[in-house]
Protein backbone atom coordinates (compact mmCIF):
# COMPACT_ATOMS: atom_id res chain seq x y z
CA UNK A 1 0.00 0.00 0.00
CA UNK A 2 1.45 3.40 -0.89
CA UNK A 3 2.17 5.98 1.76
CA UNK A 4 -0.37 8.77 2.01
CA UNK A 5 -0.34 12.04 3.89
CA UNK A 6 -3.17 12.61 6.37
CA UNK A 7 -4.23 15.68 8.31
CA UNK A 8 -4.14 15.96 12.07
CA UNK A 9 -7.93 15.97 12.06
CA UNK A 10 -8.02 12.73 10.07
CA UNK A 11 -5.49 11.16 12.43
CA UNK A 12 -7.56 12.13 15.46
CA UNK A 13 -10.68 10.56 13.90
CA UNK A 14 -8.80 7.39 13.03
CA UNK A 15 -7.31 7.09 16.51
CA UNK A 16 -10.83 7.03 17.92
CA UNK A 17 -12.14 4.40 15.51
CA UNK A 18 -9.18 2.27 14.39
CA UNK A 19 -6.31 0.34 15.92
CA UNK A 20 -3.42 2.39 14.53
CA UNK A 21 0.28 2.12 15.29
CA UNK A 22 1.82 5.58 15.68
CA UNK A 23 5.57 5.72 15.08
CA UNK A 24 7.62 8.76 16.08
CA UNK A 25 10.57 8.99 13.68
CA UNK A 26 11.91 12.37 14.70
CA UNK A 27 15.65 12.90 14.74
CA UNK A 28 17.25 12.50 18.20
CA UNK A 29 17.73 16.22 18.80
CA UNK A 30 14.14 17.08 17.79
CA UNK A 31 12.75 14.28 19.92
CA UNK A 32 14.83 15.22 22.96
CA UNK A 33 13.98 18.92 22.68
CA UNK A 34 10.25 18.33 22.32
CA UNK A 35 7.91 18.56 25.26
CA UNK A 36 5.21 16.94 23.14
CA UNK A 37 5.05 13.18 22.89
CA UNK A 38 1.94 11.40 21.64
CA UNK A 39 0.76 8.90 24.23
CA UNK A 40 0.85 5.37 22.89
CA UNK A 41 3.29 6.16 20.10
CA UNK A 42 6.45 4.14 19.55
CA UNK A 43 9.80 5.88 19.10
CA UNK A 44 12.10 4.52 16.40
CA UNK A 45 15.39 6.24 15.60
CA UNK A 46 15.41 6.64 11.80
CA UNK A 47 19.22 6.66 11.78
CA UNK A 48 19.65 3.34 13.60
CA UNK A 49 19.41 0.76 10.82
CA UNK A 50 19.57 -2.23 13.18
CA UNK A 51 16.83 -0.89 15.46
CA UNK A 52 14.69 0.06 12.47
CA UNK A 53 15.08 -3.41 10.93
CA UNK A 54 14.21 -5.08 14.25
CA UNK A 55 11.16 -2.88 14.61
CA UNK A 56 10.01 -3.58 11.05
CA UNK A 57 10.32 -7.32 11.65
CA UNK A 58 7.83 -7.10 14.53
CA UNK A 59 5.15 -5.02 12.77
CA UNK A 60 1.60 -6.27 12.75
CA UNK A 61 0.85 -5.99 9.05
CA UNK A 62 -2.90 -5.95 9.68
CA UNK A 63 -2.68 -2.53 11.39
CA UNK A 64 -2.34 0.81 9.67
CA UNK A 65 0.96 2.50 10.55
CA UNK A 66 1.25 6.27 10.86
CA UNK A 67 4.70 7.83 11.11
CA UNK A 68 5.32 11.37 12.19
CA UNK A 69 8.26 13.72 12.47
CA UNK A 70 9.02 17.43 12.49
Amino acid sequence: MPAIRISLEDLMKRLKSEDILLVDVRQDDSYAASKTKITGSVRVDPNDDAALAAFMATLDKSKPVVTYCT
